[in-house]
């Protein structure tokens, strides 16, 4: 009897003509099929016991194969490969308003956020913001402000500081902060704050300061004090650069890449955000850039425990294994315009701990 006057096999090799996911697990089945016939086979024969030991261990080798073969059909049928995008994306829009999680209102200022805790909320229905945000690390912040003015004030080569440019005590650089990414015309693209200050330190003070570097972070930290309460506004409603870097920013966010094929919006986003993931709590990003610079004792001690908005996207890439950039780059500028805008109206709390910590 030919082969293809099987039914059930006429029937799998007429639906794999066209749909690789469909021939791929099509595939595994005739394998199974296949082992079903050897099996019958050994029931309906005697055969001694080399032969029999010689079969099964076909067998097994058969079924690991057809098993893995239909895994691979699994792959290939999904719908979002990667380069494709996680749903919800034109939803997205700037404005901490415009939250896509439904609890905007348990977290919209502090009034919400001590009602929602005297109401017994849980952290996750507050955005985290009662840890993230509400809490003030004086302690720690009062240690970092130490460091960074020792800093600030220190002359480079030219003989010059920051204070130089930016008052004893950085009063200028009040709502600067809130303001970056912005455009900026000597790179001709939209530059983040640490590029701003690497390329201040080096053409001014006559210092190195890498975005990467801990000077860098410390720096960026203080410049972000001088705007403690300072709601952001990030000017991506109006055609321009910034604006462009807002819509890449938004297609990197949603995209599908890396070996896992997740998007930053795989746990940022619903039905996963607010949701504790193996101790990690993923928030939306709705309000979360007001925090950064974040206090994240112990981690990074090289950036003096603080985690910058993009050291926080390439860590989070690093462990969902996506490829990494530098900080500084163009894609993570890009990023960071489009996640700080999510936070266009919140104001800027300088002295936020990622977990919370404060003497109280």
């Amino acid at each position: 009897m030919s082969i293809g006057n099987i039914p059930e096999l006429k029937a799998y090799f007429q639906d794999m003509k066209d749909d690789p996911g469909r021939k791929i697990n099509n595939l595994g089945k005739l394998f199974l099929w296949h082992i079903s016939c050897r099996i019958s086979c050994i029931l309906a024969g005697s055969m001694n016991k080399n032969i029999m030991r010689g079969l099964f261990m076909r067998l097994l080798k058969l079924i690991f194969l057809g098993g893995a073969l239909i895994s691979l059909a699994a792959v290939a049928d999904q719908k979002d490969q990667p380069g494709q995008y996680h749903p919800g994306k034109e939803k997205a829009i700037s404005g901490v308003e415009n939250d896509i999680t439904g609890t905007y209102k348990n977290w919209k200022d502090r009034k919400a956020i001590e009602k929602s805790i005297a109401n017994g909320m849980e952290s996750q229905y507050i955005n985290y913001k009662d840890v993230r945000w509400l809490k003030r690390d004086e302690f720690n912040g009062e240690l970092l402000r130490e460091e960074a003015r020792e800093l600030y004030a220190r002359t480079g080569k030219t003989g010059k500081s920051c204070a130089s440019c930016h008052g004893s005590n950085g009063e200028e650089l009040r709502g600067v902060a809130a303001k970056y990414p912005t455009f900026d015309k000597e790179y001709d693209r939209v530059i983040p704050l640490t590029t701003r200050i690497r390329n201040c330190s080096e053409k001014y003070v006559g210092a190195e300061m890498p975005e990467d570097s801990g000077d860098n972070t410390l720096m960026t930290w203080y410049v972000t004090d001088k705007s403690d309460g300072v709601p952001i506004d990030i000017e991506v409603d109006t055609p321009g650069p910034v604006q462009d870097a807002f819509y890449r920013g938004r297609d990197l966010f949603f995209k599908r890449v890396g070996q896992f094929n997740f998007a930053c919006a795989s746990c940022h986003t619903p039905p996963t955000v607010l949701k504790q993931l193996r101790g990690m709590r993923p928030s939306t990003p709705y309000g979360d850039a007001v925090s950064y610079p974040i206090w994240e004792f112990p981690a990074h001690p090289e950036r003096h425990y603080l985690l910058t908005m993009q050291l926080q996207i390439k860590a989070c890439q690093a462990a969902a294994r996506m490829k990494t950039s530098h900080e500084g780059s163009l894609e993570y500028t890009d990023m960071e315009v489009f996640i700080k805008s999510l936070s266009n109206g919140y104001e800027i709390n300088s002295l936020s701990s990622y977990y919370g910590e404060t003497l109280d």
